[in-house]
């Protein structure tokens, strides 16, 4: 949850340029932490889903992005993390600027293949870019402003299925990510990591990677995603675990409850009453949407906490938070 507030520790966003998988100017949001040490300062690369930075608000200004990056680059800049948001879609439109309904390239898989952004092999080469575009950025000192040594990973959906390949041992020449958080991918990324379908992975975790997925998810597949964290294991590969949330289900953190003694929904652990917005694909989100969104935040929180600052897990502790 976000903590201190904007104010305290989040600069205004700003929208920056840099080389993609193809050499092409790619653009990016990058919110820079007031609360980070003055250099060499831990970061992470996010990487969006489908429905591009904007989705339904259209390409535009950083009022634009999509609540739920912006929401996870607040939390991060509270942790003294610097946060830069890769948008591997709009300057590959056939319009640039990109029209409105063009930031969706859901169940567009052609289309992403012709504007060369794929989760598998582009966009995993558009998340080093902005790796590397990190580290030429400076602080008021002119001294680095990132820690080329302390950079970590999250994607969404299409870009959860980019950041797992991006992660994945020896596939791309040079893999910098410290660690990732990988929201409810697509694990089959079409045969770049075998067929978990019927149990022939080839994938190995470079780094400690945690993937949440909702138990009522009709797109990721738990099973396919399993099959990828068995034969990592029996690789001898990085930890890599899989968090499957009761009943929760794709893109559950874009639920937004809020405690209503009128409200509709009552939760199954306290009693007590809320009322929750938004829906996916025209289903309303549900308390344990509410409940998988607030508890993924903490346990990303705590793995950045350990694997790009240093903390002792031990200071970390493993709370759970019944709406």
């Amino acid at each position: 949850m976000h903590r201190n507030g904007f104010e305290a520790c989040s600069l205004a966003a700003e929208r920056i340029v840099f080389p993609g998988s193809h050499g092409d100017g790619l653009e990016g949001w990058l919110w820079r932490s007031r609360c980070a040490q003055p250099t060499a300062a831990p970061a992470v690369v996010m990487l969006h889903g489908c429905s591009g930075v904007y989705a339904i608000n259209g390409y535009g200004p950083a009022s634009n992005v999509s609540s739920r990056f912006v929401r996870r680059a607040l939390d991060l800049n509270d942790q003294g993390i610097h946060a830069l948001l890769v948008d591997s879609f709009s300057t590959r439109d056939p319009d640039d600027p990109p029209a409105t309904s063009r930031q969706d390239y859901c169940n567009a898989r052609a289309a992403i293949v012709a504007i060369g952004a794929t989760e598998e092999d582009d966009r995993p080469r558009d998340a080093t870019g902005g790796y590397s575009k990190l580290l030429t950025l400076t602080g008021e000192t002119g001294q680095p402003l990132v820690d080329p040594d302390r950079v970590g990973l999250i994607g969404w959906s299409h870009g959860g299925s980019a950041a797992l390949a991006t992660v994945a041992r020896n596939h791309l020449p040079s893999q910098p990510f410290q660690t990732a958080q990988v929201f409810y991918p697509g694990c089959g990324l079409y045969g770049a990591f075998g067929n978990p379908g019927n149990g022939t992975s080839t994938y190995v975790a470079d780094v400690p990677t945690q993937l949440h997925i909702g138990t009522a998810d009709t797109i990721s597949d738990i099973l396919a995603c399993t099959a990828h964290r068995e034969h990592s294991d029996a690789a001898q590969g990085a930890d890599m675990s899989i968090t499957a949330w009761q009943d929760a289900m794709h893109s559950f953190d874009g639920a937004n409850c809020v405690r209503n003694d009128q409200g509709g929904l009552v939760s199954p652990w306290t009693g007590f009453r809320w009322s929750c917005a938004g829906t996916y694909d025209g289903v309303p989100f549900s308390l344990y949407d509410w409940f998988a969104r607030i508890n993924a935040a903490e346990s990303m929180r705590c793995a950045f906490a350990l694997h790009l600052k240093g903390q002792d897990p031990s200071d970390c502790q493993s709370v759970v938070f019944y709406p």
